[in-house]
């Protein structure tokens, strides 16, 4: 009696072995360690896990740790490894590094565009606009963010509109020709 092909390939795809235990040319047991953290649908992901680390010390960090803090182990792993083996060197560091660099020039561009708006404003406003960092946010010497007072800011700006383009023009006027 000959089995049906379909049949075949459905009992296959059910013991189907996890991506450790493929790698690793091993029985999947149904109590595998790495089965519910390495699914048979991402072998890169053990891969390069197995590369970095060693299936042994994944083994022992995932037993180490209480199972419902496993998969954020797992997964903290998986991405360490992926950026290790892209930068040797660094890792995720230098990721994180260029990220805190970013954060830096934008820090930079935002007190610029602050004393610029400042500027437009004049000092005829009670809004002080100096820049402070407090919790590592950026906002105003209120400790209030720049977002919450900005509709007052733009009211303000229109209705000083005038003032200012009538002091830009006079000294126009007064140039000798």
């Amino acid at each position: 009696m000959t089995i049906p092909r379909m049949a075949t390939s459905l009992s296959s795809s059910y013991n189907n072995p996890c991506a450790a235990c493929k790698f690793l040319r091993r029985k999947c047991v149904p109590d595998c360690m790495f089965a519910p953290y390495f699914p048979p649908e991402h072998p890169q992901k053990f891969s390069c896990v197995h590369r970095v680390f060693g299936a042994s010390n994944v083994s022992k960090i995932l037993q180490d740790l209480p199972p419902h803090r496993r998969g954020d182990a797992a997964n903290s792993l998986v991405y360490e490894a992926e950026f290790r083996l892209h930068d040797h060197v660094y890792g995720c560091v230098g990721y994180v590094s260029n990220l805190n660099q970013n954060l830096q020039q934008i820090h930079h561009n935002l007190i610029l565009a602050k004393n610029e708006l400042s500027l437009y404003l004049g000092n005829n406003n009670n809004i002080n606009i100096q820049n402070t960092i407090i919790g590592g946010a950026v906002g105003t010497s209120t400790g209030v963010g720049m977002g919450q007072h900005l509709p007052e800011l733009i009211q303000q700006q229109q209705q000083q509109g005038g003032q200012i383009e009538q002091q830009q023009q006079q000294p126009l006027n007064n140039l000798p020709m």
